[in-house]
């Protein structure tokens, strides 16, 4: 997946809100606390909205948050290997599962961000594009 240091349209920036909401709600449930990372991240953020359980189907969530790279600089694909390791490292801890997300195909992994002042941390969550719903219901 690309990465382009552009300004989002007036569209991508309400689905990017709408991306760090459902982050918030996903922190809320407790399904982040080992996927974190030192540094703010920006990025594409493409997330699965679960919240209906009564068989609908789900929906998707795009929307470019801001930009393309992390503030310190380090290049964004990096970070994303990076991520992704210390997500397959939590992983390994918790169990699949209880695990949040499906490691398959990869191939289009994006990563979003949810800085959490309080505790000084920043959550990461990895959405994939996979054949199989990314999230686990």
């Amino acid at each position: 997946m690309a990465y382009y240091p552009r300004q989002p349209e007036a569209s991508e920036k309400t689905a990017g809100k709408r991306a760090v909401a459902y982050l918030n709600f996903m922190r809320n449930m407790k399904t982040l606390d080992k996927l974190w990372w030192h540094d703010n991240l920006y990025g594409y953020v493409q997330m699965i909205n679960n919240e209906k359980k009564d068989g609908a189907p789900m929906q998707k969530l795009d929307g470019i948050i801001t930009e393309s790279h992390t503030l310190d600089g380090t290049d964004i694909d990096v970070v994303r290997d990076e991520v992704m390791s210390k997500w397959i490292t939590a992983r390994q801890e918790c169990g699949e599962d209880n695990s949040m997300l499906f490691v398959e195909d990869y191939r289009y992994c994006a990563v979003g961000l949810l800085n959490d002042v309080q505790n000084r941390k920043v959550y990461v969550t990895i959405a994939l594009c996979s054949r199989r719903h990314p999230l686990v219901s």
